[in-house]
C-alpha cells in the first residue's frame, strides 16, 4: 500500500511529502543534518528531541532558522 502524499510548507515553500513522516526524516532529505539551527511547526518551537516523535501533518508549516552573528 503506498503511504499518502501530503503538502507542507517548508520556509514558505509548498512541498509534499508522506503522511506521518517525521520531522527529523524531512530535515535529513532536505541537507539539514548537522545541528546550528532551530525549528518551528506552525510557529511553535519543537525541541530537538522531539524531531523523531514529530509526525508532520498536512497544510504544517515548517520554519528553520539559524543563529545570526555579528550586531
Amino acid at each position: 500500500m503506498e503511504k499518502q502524499r501530503i503538502e507542507v510548507v517548508f520556509n514558505g515553500d509548498a512541498i509534499a511529502c508522506t503522511n506521518g513522516e517525521s520531522l527529523s526524516g524531512l530535515l535529513q532529505q532536505l541537507g539539514y543534518q548537522q545541528g546550528g539551527f532551530a525549528t518551528a511547526i506552525n510557529s511553535t518551537f519543537v525541541p530537538r528531541s522531539d524531531y523523531d516523535n514529530t509526525q508532520l501533518q498536512q497544510g504544517d508549516t515548517i520554519e528553520v532558522v539559524a543563529p545570526m552573528q555579528g550586531g
